[in-house]
């Protein structure tokens, strides 16, 4: 650890970085960090790791994220006179890893299709902190759109066995305490005839 401080341009915060994404582990009492065992394709998974992070990297996307908003076909973001609330760096790293995508010309941010379901679930289990300062009815408003979402993409997916009548249901709408959001099916891995499985999608058991 002593020779990366030397060699490494700002050792400490790529440390704290890799750290939040379960890269590298730190054992304080040696003075020394170690590599964790990382798939082959390491760099193309770094927008599920951040997903997955915890500390500061969570937070600084957490203060992010939640400023999307959903208009009917996709979550999008455009700057606001206030982000002096919110890490620029997270949006940055976002961008670097392929979480975000940015069109110039309208100048809005929006969330890859690839990773709508891993972005809807980190949204749907983490509560911002009191930190944060985020509203409650600004947090009920982008949990719901984000179900709607849920619920647009379970359709679609479940279009293509339209003649087994399979309902997507919304159940936090009318049940608060199902312990989930949306009921849906999960399509089987074989050629039908194959039982499909119910898939319970919300707080805890999202996917």
């Amino acid at each position: 650890m002593r020779l990366a401080k030397e060699k490494v341009v700002q050792f400490e915060s790529v440390l704290g970085l890799s750290v939040d994404l379960g890269l590298v582990s730190v054992n304080e009492g040696a003075g020394a960090f170690n590599l964790r065992a990382l798939p082959t394709n390491w760099r193309e998974d770094l927008p599920t790791l951040a997903l997955k992070s915890r500390g500061g990297l969570k937070l600084a996307l957490l203060s992010l994220l939640k400023r999307f908003s959903f208009n009917g076909t996709q979550f999008t973001y455009a700057l606001r006179s206030d982000d002096g609330k919110i890490d620029s760096s997270a949006r940055n790293f976002a961008l670097e890893i392929g979480l975000l995508d940015y069109e110039s010309a309208t100048g809005q941010y929006s969330i890859p299709p690839a990773h709508l379901e891993g972005f809807l679930g980190f949204l749907l289990t983490h509560t911002a902190p009191s930190a944060l300062e985020e509203s409650k009815a600004d947090n009920l408003r982008l949990g719901r759109a984000a179900e709607l979402a849920v619920v647009d993409f379970e359709v679609e997916a479940l279009s293509k066995f339209g003649e087994l009548n399979l309902a997507v249901v919304h159940e936090a709408l009318t049940n608060a305490s199902a312990g989930y959001d949306i009921r849906s099916w999960e399509p089987p891995a074989q050629k039908l005839p194959v039982a499909f499985k119910k898939k319970f999608i919300g707080e805890g058991c999202f996917g």
